[in-house]
């Protein structure tokens, strides 16, 4: 599935904030998304004591707007003493879209609520891992409503006697879209919009 240009550029911009903001927190700065200045809403701010940052991401080509709403920004900001930074975003050519953390995000769901699937495989099911997941789809909506559709497989040990430590192992492939959020440069897992695990191979 082909991501569109747009979500292209939303993404490169929102992975730019937060590499911006990571790197500045490290530094001890406060950093606040989406900060409301002179009425307008300005994408990161940034502040230590007296040093004061406001950035702004952009992927896509300039509007003649947006290039008099960035000076008016600028000139406001000048005078009020604070530094005005505009990020230009390269866009990558690849079509290969990784989600640093989305791995950790499912396997922590699962274990604590394994799904009916896998559950239902054994008495005593135990998630083991989540493989790479391969990501079909991006839909940003906010920085509280990220959609992500792909697909990966979940290892579990089936074990059909609490008392024995063997258990059996396997592997389901297993194909989702997830609804995710974004707090302090970390993805947090709200909840499934569907999740779709392939166990036919454990009746055969």
């Amino acid at each position: 599935m082909e991501i569109s240009r747009n979500n292209k550029f939303l993404g490169a911009e929102l992975a730019a904030a937060m590499e911006i903001e990571h790197k500045y927190r490290k530094q001890g700065y406060t950093v606040t998304r989406d900060y409301v200045f002179e009425g307008n809403r300005v994408d990161l701010y940034a502040e230590k004591d007296d040093i004061k940052f406001i950035f702004e991401f952009k992927a896509r080509p300039f509007t003649h707007n947006e290039r008099s709403y960035f000076e008016h920004i600028r000139t406001k900001a000048k005078e009020q003493g604070i530094h005005f930074r505009v990020v230009i975003v390269n866009v990558p050519r690849s079509k290969e879209i990784k989600v640093e953390g989305i791995e950790e995000t499912i396997f922590n769901s699962f274990m604590e609520s394994i799904p009916d699937a896998l559950d239902q495989l054994s008495p005593h099911t135990t998630i083991e891992g989540i493989e790479t997941v391969e990501i079909n789809c991006i839909d940003i909506k906010s920085y509280d409503e990220i959609i992500i559709r792909g697909s990966s497989a979940v290892t579990v040990t089936l074990n059909y006697d609490k008392d024995d430590d063997e258990g059996y192992t396997d592997s389901y492939p297993f194909t989702f879209e997830g609804v995710w959020s974004l707090k302090s440069s970390l993805i947090q897992l709200s909840h499934f919009n569907s999740l779709e695990i392939n166990t036919n191979a454990f009746y055969k």
